[in-house]
């Protein structure tokens, strides 16, 4: 994973959204 970020910051970036989003989504759906 830090390697991940190392070597692809704009990937992990929107990694770590897309899971924030998801997570957000997954709340509202299934309180």
């Amino acid at each position: 994973m830090v390697k991940n970020m190392v070597s692809n910051s704009d990937s992990a970036g929107r990694e770590l959204i897309a899971n924030l989003v998801c997570a957000g989504i997954d709340r509202l759906v299934s309180p």
